[in-house]
Protein backbone atom coordinates (compact mmCIF):
# COMPACT_ATOMS: atom_id res chain seq x y z
CA UNK A 1 0.00 0.00 0.00
CA UNK A 2 1.50 3.44 -0.93
CA UNK A 3 2.29 6.06 2.21
CA UNK A 4 3.07 9.49 1.12
CA UNK A 5 4.51 12.18 3.55
CA UNK A 6 4.97 16.14 3.01
CA UNK A 7 8.10 18.22 4.12
CA UNK A 8 9.41 20.83 3.70
CA UNK A 9 12.54 22.70 3.74
CA UNK A 10 15.34 25.50 3.39
CA UNK A 11 15.60 23.82 -0.08
CA UNK A 12 13.63 21.48 -2.53
CA UNK A 13 16.54 18.91 -1.98
CA UNK A 14 16.49 19.56 2.40
CA UNK A 15 12.98 19.23 1.82
CA UNK A 16 13.57 15.90 -0.15
CA UNK A 17 16.02 14.55 2.52
CA UNK A 18 13.34 15.78 5.31
CA UNK A 19 11.15 13.20 4.04
CA UNK A 20 13.45 10.37 2.95
CA UNK A 21 14.10 10.13 6.94
CA UNK A 22 10.95 10.29 7.75
CA UNK A 23 9.86 7.60 5.26
CA UNK A 24 13.22 5.86 6.22
CA UNK A 25 14.11 4.75 3.02
CA UNK A 26 16.50 5.87 0.17
CA UNK A 27 15.76 8.34 -3.20
CA UNK A 28 15.46 5.45 -5.60
CA UNK A 29 12.12 3.99 -3.72
CA UNK A 30 10.20 6.89 -3.85
CA UNK A 31 8.38 9.21 -6.48
CA UNK A 32 9.04 13.02 -5.39
CA UNK A 33 5.94 15.82 -5.83
CA UNK A 34 7.70 19.55 -5.62
CA UNK A 35 4.20 21.74 -4.44
CA UNK A 36 6.68 24.50 -3.59
CA UNK A 37 10.17 25.56 -4.64
CA UNK A 38 9.99 27.86 -1.65
CA UNK A 39 11.38 31.61 -1.91
CA UNK A 40 14.60 32.75 0.02
CA UNK A 41 14.10 36.13 0.17
CA UNK A 42 16.37 38.42 1.96
CA UNK A 43 15.15 38.35 5.87
CA UNK A 44 13.64 35.61 7.76
CA UNK A 45 10.16 37.52 7.92
CA UNK A 46 10.01 36.88 4.10
CA UNK A 47 11.09 33.42 3.75
CA UNK A 48 8.84 30.47 2.19
CA UNK A 49 10.12 27.39 3.18
CA UNK A 50 10.34 24.92 -0.19
CA UNK A 51 7.48 21.46 0.04
CA UNK A 52 7.16 18.00 -1.56
CA UNK A 53 5.59 15.03 -1.26
CA UNK A 54 7.10 11.92 -0.92
CA UNK A 55 4.90 8.91 -2.43
CA UNK A 56 6.35 5.30 -1.37
CA UNK A 57 4.33 2.69 -3.48
CA UNK A 58 4.92 -0.53 -0.82
CA UNK A 59 4.85 -0.10 2.63
CA UNK A 60 6.80 -3.38 2.72
CA UNK A 61 9.69 -1.01 1.59
CA UNK A 62 10.12 0.78 4.80
CA UNK A 63 13.04 0.61 6.72
CA UNK A 64 12.96 -1.62 10.12
CA UNK A 65 11.64 0.46 12.55
CA UNK A 66 10.58 3.34 10.52
CA UNK A 67 7.13 4.51 11.27
CA UNK A 68 4.65 6.71 8.96
CA UNK A 69 4.38 9.77 10.04
CA UNK A 70 1.21 10.52 12.60
CA UNK A 71 -0.13 12.86 9.70
CA UNK A 72 -0.35 10.04 8.21
CA UNK A 73 -1.84 7.53 10.30
CA UNK A 74 -5.11 5.84 9.49
CA UNK A 75 -8.29 7.69 10.78
CA UNK A 76 -10.46 4.73 12.29
CA UNK A 77 -13.47 7.18 12.50
CA UNK A 78 -16.53 6.26 9.82
CA UNK A 79 -15.93 9.05 7.51
CA UNK A 80 -12.23 8.80 8.17
CA UNK A 81 -12.63 4.72 6.84
CA UNK A 82 -15.15 5.62 4.42
CA UNK A 83 -12.43 7.72 2.52
CA UNK A 84 -10.13 5.28 2.69
CA UNK A 85 -12.70 2.85 0.83
CA UNK A 86 -13.52 5.59 -1.73
CA UNK A 87 -9.81 6.50 -2.16
CA UNK A 88 -8.72 2.58 -2.70
CA UNK A 89 -11.81 0.58 -3.25
CA UNK A 90 -11.64 -2.58 -1.74
CA UNK A 91 -9.67 -1.88 0.72
CA UNK A 92 -11.94 -2.78 3.43
CA UNK A 93 -12.59 -5.76 2.82
CA UNK A 94 -8.74 -7.05 2.40
CA UNK A 95 -8.97 -9.37 4.96
CA UNK A 96 -4.60 -8.90 5.52
CA UNK A 97 -5.63 -4.90 5.64
CA UNK A 98 -8.42 -5.45 8.24
CA UNK A 99 -6.64 -8.04 10.05
CA UNK A 100 -3.90 -5.24 10.78
CA UNK A 101 -6.45 -3.07 11.11
CA UNK A 102 -8.34 -4.41 14.35
CA UNK A 103 -4.37 -4.83 16.05
CA UNK A 104 -3.56 -1.16 15.59
CA UNK A 105 -7.11 0.09 16.97
CA UNK A 106 -6.18 -2.04 20.05
CA UNK A 107 -3.08 -0.85 20.67
CA UNK A 108 -4.07 2.85 20.10
CA UNK A 109 -7.40 2.17 22.79
CA UNK A 110 -3.94 0.62 24.84
CA UNK A 111 -1.92 4.33 24.89
CA UNK A 112 -1.84 6.23 27.50
CA UNK A 113 -3.84 9.74 27.22
CA UNK A 114 -1.39 13.05 27.47
CA UNK A 115 -2.46 14.97 30.10
CA UNK A 116 -4.76 18.15 28.63
CA UNK A 117 -2.83 21.28 28.56
CA UNK A 118 -3.67 24.71 28.67
CA UNK A 119 -1.75 28.10 27.93
CA UNK A 120 -0.87 30.01 30.96
CA UNK A 121 -3.48 32.59 31.92
CA UNK A 122 -2.46 36.19 33.04
CA UNK A 123 -4.41 37.32 36.03
CA UNK A 124 -2.33 41.01 36.52
CA UNK A 125 -3.20 44.29 35.15
CA UNK A 126 -3.91 44.04 31.06
CA UNK A 127 -1.89 47.38 30.70
CA UNK A 128 1.09 45.77 32.22
CA UNK A 129 0.56 42.65 30.28
CA UNK A 130 0.45 44.52 26.70
CA UNK A 131 3.43 46.55 28.45
CA UNK A 132 5.76 43.81 28.91
CA UNK A 133 4.07 42.65 24.99
CA UNK A 134 5.29 45.76 23.79
CA UNK A 135 8.96 44.94 25.22
CA UNK A 136 9.00 42.21 23.51
CA UNK A 137 7.90 43.97 20.08
CA UNK A 138 10.77 46.50 20.23
CA UNK A 139 13.31 43.67 21.33
CA UNK A 140 12.03 42.06 18.06
CA UNK A 141 12.42 44.78 16.00
CA UNK A 142 16.08 45.82 16.93
CA UNK A 143 16.51 42.01 15.90
CA UNK A 144 14.74 42.59 12.69
CA UNK A 145 17.13 45.49 11.93
CA UNK A 146 20.48 44.13 13.18
CA UNK A 147 19.69 40.76 10.68
CA UNK A 148 18.85 43.90 7.96
CA UNK A 149 22.45 45.38 8.62
CA UNK A 150 24.27 42.32 9.19
CA UNK A 151 22.71 41.48 5.44
CA UNK A 152 23.85 44.88 4.22
CA UNK A 153 27.46 44.12 6.21
CA UNK A 154 27.33 47.53 7.70
CA UNK A 155 28.33 47.02 11.54
CA UNK A 156 26.77 49.40 14.02
CA UNK A 157 24.56 49.53 17.03
CA UNK A 158 20.93 49.36 17.61
CA UNK A 159 19.52 50.74 20.43
CA UNK A 160 15.02 51.20 21.12
CA UNK A 161 13.12 53.27 23.64
CA UNK A 162 9.53 52.95 24.51
CA UNK A 163 6.66 55.40 25.07
CA UNK A 164 3.91 53.51 25.78
CA UNK A 165 3.26 52.20 22.11
CA UNK A 166 5.60 54.19 19.92
CA UNK A 167 8.67 52.52 19.59
CA UNK A 168 12.02 54.13 18.78
CA UNK A 169 14.27 51.76 17.24
CA UNK A 170 17.99 53.96 16.82
CA UNK A 171 20.98 52.78 14.41
CA UNK A 172 24.30 54.26 15.39
CA UNK A 173 27.79 53.47 14.09
CA UNK A 174 30.40 53.93 11.19
CA UNK A 175 29.38 54.70 7.70
CA UNK A 176 25.35 54.28 7.92
CA UNK A 177 24.54 56.68 5.07
CA UNK A 178 23.49 53.58 2.61
CA UNK A 179 20.95 53.16 5.89
CA UNK A 180 19.50 56.28 5.31
CA UNK A 181 19.06 56.87 1.39
CA UNK A 182 18.69 59.57 -0.51
CA UNK A 183 16.67 61.92 1.42
CA UNK A 184 15.49 59.19 3.84
CA UNK A 185 14.16 57.26 1.09
CA UNK A 186 15.65 53.90 2.47
CA UNK A 187 15.25 54.63 6.27
CA UNK A 188 11.19 55.42 5.37
CA UNK A 189 11.23 52.35 3.49
CA UNK A 190 13.09 49.72 6.35
CA UNK A 191 10.98 52.10 8.74
CA UNK A 192 7.76 50.89 6.77
CA UNK A 193 8.36 47.44 6.50
CA UNK A 194 9.22 47.09 10.25
CA UNK A 195 6.35 48.78 11.41
CA UNK A 196 4.56 46.20 8.81
CA UNK A 197 6.04 43.15 10.47
CA UNK A 198 5.46 44.11 14.02
CA UNK A 199 1.78 45.01 13.46
CA UNK A 200 0.63 41.62 11.96
CA UNK A 201 1.35 40.13 15.12
CA UNK A 202 0.44 42.97 17.93
CA UNK A 203 -2.63 43.03 19.54
CA UNK A 204 -2.80 46.70 19.36
CA UNK A 205 -1.11 49.32 17.01
CA UNK A 206 2.21 50.27 17.48
CA UNK A 207 3.71 53.20 15.91
CA UNK A 208 7.51 52.99 14.78
CA UNK A 209 10.14 55.09 14.68
CA UNK A 210 13.20 54.03 12.76
CA UNK A 211 16.45 56.67 13.37
CA UNK A 212 20.02 56.19 11.75
CA UNK A 213 22.89 58.64 13.98
CA UNK A 214 20.18 61.20 14.44
CA UNK A 215 19.13 61.85 10.51
CA UNK A 216 15.64 62.65 11.51
CA UNK A 217 16.16 65.30 13.95
CA UNK A 218 18.43 66.37 11.80
CA UNK A 219 15.79 66.44 8.62
CA UNK A 220 13.40 68.13 10.90
CA UNK A 221 15.11 70.97 11.69
CA UNK A 222 16.15 71.17 7.73
CA UNK A 223 12.00 71.09 6.60
CA UNK A 224 11.14 73.47 9.86
CA UNK A 225 13.70 76.28 7.95
CA UNK A 226 12.99 75.68 4.49
CA UNK A 227 9.24 75.97 4.96
CA UNK A 228 10.14 79.53 6.74
CA UNK A 229 12.18 80.68 3.92
CA UNK A 230 9.36 79.75 1.40
CA UNK A 231 7.13 81.36 3.17
CA UNK A 232 9.16 84.14 3.64
CA UNK A 233 9.35 84.43 -0.19
CA UNK A 234 5.67 83.57 -0.72
CA UNK A 235 4.95 86.70 1.54
CA UNK A 236 7.02 88.80 -0.54
CA UNK A 237 6.03 87.86 -4.39
CA UNK A 238 2.43 86.92 -2.99
CA UNK A 239 2.33 83.77 -5.46
CA UNK A 240 1.62 79.95 -4.49
CA UNK A 241 4.56 77.75 -3.92
CA UNK A 242 4.94 74.32 -4.97
CA UNK A 243 7.29 72.55 -2.84
CA UNK A 244 9.06 69.04 -3.82
CA UNK A 245 7.04 65.73 -3.38
CA UNK A 246 7.66 64.45 0.30
CA UNK A 247 6.45 61.71 2.80
CA UNK A 248 3.70 62.08 4.95
CA UNK A 249 5.49 62.61 8.02
CA UNK A 250 7.77 65.26 6.00
CA UNK A 251 4.83 67.39 5.08
CA UNK A 252 3.55 67.01 8.46
CA UNK A 253 6.32 69.27 9.55
CA UNK A 254 5.68 72.02 6.63
CA UNK A 255 2.37 72.39 7.50
CA UNK A 256 3.29 72.23 11.36
CA UNK A 257 5.84 74.83 11.12
CA UNK A 258 4.03 77.02 9.62
CA UNK A 259 0.76 76.91 10.77
CA UNK A 260 1.16 79.95 12.85
CA UNK A 261 3.09 81.87 10.28
CA UNK A 262 2.04 85.29 9.26
CA UNK A 263 0.67 85.67 5.60
CA UNK A 264 0.52 82.16 4.81
CA UNK A 265 -1.32 79.13 4.58
CA UNK A 266 -0.66 75.34 3.25
CA UNK A 267 -1.96 72.66 2.00
CA UNK A 268 -1.25 69.27 0.39
CA UNK A 269 -1.83 68.37 -3.28
CA UNK A 270 -1.24 65.36 -6.10
CA UNK A 271 -1.49 61.65 -5.25
CA UNK A 272 1.29 59.61 -3.39
CA UNK A 273 4.17 59.32 -4.57
CA UNK A 274 4.15 63.01 -6.05
CA UNK A 275 1.97 64.50 -3.26
CA UNK A 276 3.44 67.94 -1.98
CA UNK A 277 2.73 70.98 0.25
CA UNK A 278 1.72 74.40 -1.34
CA UNK A 279 2.27 77.72 0.51
CA UNK A 280 -0.67 79.75 -0.17
CA UNK A 281 -0.19 83.95 0.28
CA UNK A 282 -3.60 84.91 2.26
CA UNK A 283 -2.76 88.40 0.88
CA UNK A 284 -3.28 87.79 -3.01
CA UNK A 285 -2.89 90.94 -5.53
Amino acid sequence: MAKSVETTGKTVDEAVNNGLEELGCSLDQVTIEVLDEGESGILKFNRRPARVRLILENAEDLAPGATVPDSEQYDFSQPGLAAMEAEDPGMLTDTEFTDGLETLVEAESQEPVAAKTTEPVYYGDASDYLDDQTDEYAEEAVAFVREILQFMDIDAQVTFTRDDDHINVDIEGGDIGAVIGRRGDTLNALQYLLGLTLNRKSEKHLYITLDAAGYRRRREDSLTDLARRCAAKVVKVRKDFVMEPMTSAERRIIHTALQDYPGVSTESEGEEPNRCVVIIPTDKD
